[in-house]
């Protein structure tokens, strides 16, 4: 059976659009891995007024290990916590070895998220789905502009967001792609070769 330039043409498109929407759907179904850094930001009421503006952005990573989205947040989840500070509080960072007094709450990507993380200082994170946090160091050492007696940054439109992994297309997926095209060369020399 002899195949034509068309026929292979086709089957060549194909194939490539059949491996394109694979990667699609692939890419779409969402990971209940929460493993990794979560990145939290939001406007810090009190820094912005401070600062004299209505905004004040803030920023923290808290990394998680063994975690799956939706479940309970334990204590064996937690890997570290930095937060990049801000006019009113200094950064800090509470790394593993560091014995913190409790991690609690439950983050799913774009869904549900509520986060309470106390450290053995007296500081913490509470955090809600609706946007606000508190997070304070529990050192009145800290900058305070306000007679807050201990150092805290609080605010609005709070969100963490997981960090995932790159997309980058499987290797069978490259190997498909160069297949459509060395036969859309085939094609293309016989289709040369015909007129």
């Amino acid at each position: 059976m002899r195949v034509g330039s068309k026929s292979l043409t086709a089957i060549a498109l194909g194939m490539m659009l059949f491996g394109v929407s694979s990667q699609a759907r692939a890419a779409t179904i969402p990971s209940l891995n929460g493993s990794g850094a979560w990145r939290f930001s939001g406007n810090c009421i009190d820094c912005a007024a401070g600062n004299g503006t209505l905004l004040f952005p803030v920023t923290a990573t808290l990394t998680l290990k063994d975690y799956t989205q939706g479940v309970a947040l334990t204590n064996t989840n937690f890997v570290s916590f930095v937060y990049d500070g801000s006019n009113l509080l200094y950064s800090y960072a509470v790394p593993i070895p560091y014995t913190f007094g409790s991690l609690s709450g439950n983050l799913t990507a774009g869904g549900t998220e509520s986060l309470f993380l106390n450290f053995n200082s007296g500081g913490f994170l509470d955090f809600n789905s609706g946007g606000y946090f508190y997070m304070t160091t529990g050192k009145t050492w800290e900058t305070c502009d306000y007679n807050c007696g201990v150092a805290a940054d609080y605010g609005t439109n709070g969100n963490l967001r997981l960090d995932g992994p790159s997309t980058v297309p499987e290797p069978g997926t490259y190997a498909l792609l160069a297949f459509g095209l060395g036969t859309l060369g085939v094609a293309s020399k016989f289709k040369g070769r015909a007129r």
